[in-house]
């Protein structure tokens, strides 16, 4: 066989008739294509094709076979949706920032992208219960936190906000019954609240959830985040989640969920050094393609650092001066 194999391929280094190369090596028509089907699976390239009546065969030696190693991920026509990931803002603190806040939306604006999603803490609240917060605040009470809220928040003409209220923002519910996430939306057309600790947004079928939980952090970065996502059950998971309150930077795929732990916007504060805990500042920008269904067929997350408080800046000015 293998005598015979060799015999036909030195034989079809030109172009031959089927049934000279039969009186040739002295075997049948179908044994040939046989044995030529063979050796195209083996990664010869032979050509069998009719001319005036007769089939022909030749060895194409020099060309290559061009394979197509097909992998559909989606055959129809994907979406891009683009927005902002926001948390933890703090505003009335006196380590709010509302001067580095106005930044990232300029950098938005520039950037062309409308939505920003903030997953609460937008206020500072009042804890009666910690005897000192009442030192560290601006603005006192509900109605004046949001006063102060409704006037120094960004506001660009093409940017939406979608906003939920965290830990912080419920003590005035706590404290006096106002959920001061309405009384902010009331003013502010371009900012909509969407509830208490948790949000539902569908971006071109592509689900989002925003939350804001509760205790405190982790040992690890990743360790709130795969325990939420451990706890869903599977009709009920996102495509993306975003969650505040830690304070900390992180990103993770798992269980086919896009999940991020987002930054704060609030300097470093007595409360955060007393209990020796991190505070990571900045913001995500998401960018994803999408199918119909709304899966993520490619996503980029970009994280825009804050490294620097705007009293840390103000103070190397003045030592510089």
């Amino acid at each position: 066989m293998e005598e015979t194999i060799l015999k036909l391929l030195n034989l079809l280094k030109k172009e031959r008739e089927l049934n000279w190369l039969c009186k040739k090596i002295d075997i049948q028509d179908y044994e040939i294509l046989g044995l030529i089907e063979k050796l195209k699976l083996d990664g010869h390239n032979i050509d069998v094709y009719q001319q005036n009546k007769q089939i022909m065969i030749k060895l194409q030696a020099n060309k290559v076979i061009k394979t197509q190693n097909k992998y559909e991920l989606y055959d129809g026509r994907l979406k891009k949706i683009r927005f902002t990931l926001i948390s933890d803002t703090h505003l009335c603190s006196k380590q709010d920032q509302p001067a580095i806040i106005n930044a990232l939306y300029d950098e938005f604006e520039k950037r062309n992208i409308r939505l920003v999603l903030h997953c609460g803490d937008i206020s500072d609240g009042f804890y009666k219960n910690r005897p000192e917060h009442i030192f560290q605040l601006k603005a006192f009470g509900s109605d004046e936190q949001a006063e102060y809220i409704i006037e120094k928040y960004p506001k660009r003409d093409k940017i939406r906000t979608l906003f939920i209220t965290g830990n912080h923002d419920h003590t005035h519910i706590k404290n006096g019954g106002t959920d001061i996430g309405r009384a902010i939306a009331r003013e502010r057309d371009d900012m909509e609240y969407l509830g208490i600790d948790f949000a539902e947004v569908i971006i071109n079928n592509c689900k989002i959830h925003m939350h804001h939980p509760g205790g405190g952090s982790a040992y690890a970065r990743s360790y709130k985040l795969q325990k939420f996502i451990d706890a869903m059950r599977g009709g009920e998971k996102p495509n993306i989640l975003a969650q505040g309150h830690y304070h900390k930077t992180f990103y993770m795929f798992y269980r086919n969920i896009h999940a991020f732990s987002i930054p704060s916007v609030q300097g470093y504060t007595p409360f955060m050094r007393s209990f020796a805990l991190g505070n990571d500042m900045g913001a995500w920008i998401i960018e994803a393609k999408v199918d119909k269904q709304g899966n993520i067929i490619s996503l980029i997350p970009e994280l825009i650092p804050v490294y620097e408080s705007q009293e840390k800046k103000a103070s190397k000015v003045l030592i510089k001066k």
